[in-house]
């Protein structure tokens, strides 16, 4: 009797896990953000190196919240950064990027070759706070072609809109911090995936204003907190 009572209880959770890892980041509705895909770090060669990149970036376009960034754009300002067209997957490289490209959000990752098709991890990454609003990873079997045919679905993966305000669950949240204040709000933007469960609360500050050119220095950032508890 107390196996299954144990055995039902464990389940609980793995089933959660499940669920939550298949939620994807949503925007709030009415507003709209600029956003960019860096080419991924990859084994392929060539030119076809850079197929799964416009493929996302093309998926990224039925999305009527994003505006997303000419590919040339972006690999001149790689080539301005002198940063290699697929040298740029980690996050203080594609943070660097979204401030010289003034883009609210980056699209970022890695794509590696395996013995059936190509294994996919990306991310998108909001610049100014460096919080990843989702993370998707995805076996992709096949060739070249089905790959950049998976991309341009997963553009829906990564990111979605919402018609109407979130619900207020344990997993979507949307919070005001000052109805006095309309320059700073908490804005529900979605679930970073990292890890599998987690709810993405994003702190946008000056309504839709793109990061500025230049990311702070390190001075300019809070230390760390004071030590309590004695020497």
């Amino acid at each position: 009797m107390h196996h299954g009572r144990i055995t039902k209880i464990l389940l609980i959770p793995a089933l959660f896990l499940i669920i939550s890892t298949s939620l994807c980041a949503q925007l709030p509705p009415g507003k709209t953000y600029k956003i960019a895909v860096l080419p991924f770090a990859t084994d392929i060669a060539g030119q076809d190196a850079l197929k799964p990149a416009y493929a996302l970036l093309q998926g990224l376009k039925r999305n009527s919240q994003l505006m997303p960034v000419d590919m040339q754009t972006v690999l001149n300002a790689l080539s301005d950064q002198r940063i290699g067209q697929t040298n740029c997957s980690d996050i203080t490289c594609a943070r660097k990027l979204g401030y010289a490209l003034r883009s609210h959000f980056i699209v970022h990752g890695q794509i590696n070759s395996t013995y059936s098709g190509y294994f996919v991890t990306i991310q998108a990454t909001h610049t100014k706070s460096g919080k990843v609003l989702n993370r998707v990873s995805k076996n992709v079997p096949g060739s070249i072609d089905d790959l950049s045919a998976a991309m341009n679905k997963m553009a829906d993966l990564l990111i979605r809109t919402s018609s109407a305000p979130l619900a207020n669950n344990s997993t979507r949240t949307s919070t005001t911090l000052s109805k006095k204040s309309s320059k700073k709000k908490w804005a529900l933007v979605g679930l970073a995936l990292a890890g599998g469960v987690g709810v993405g609360i994003l702190t946008t500050q000056g309504g839709d204003n793109p990061p500025e050119d230049q990311p702070p220095t390190p001075t300019q950032l809070p230390g760390p907190p004071p030590l309590s508890g004695g020497n």
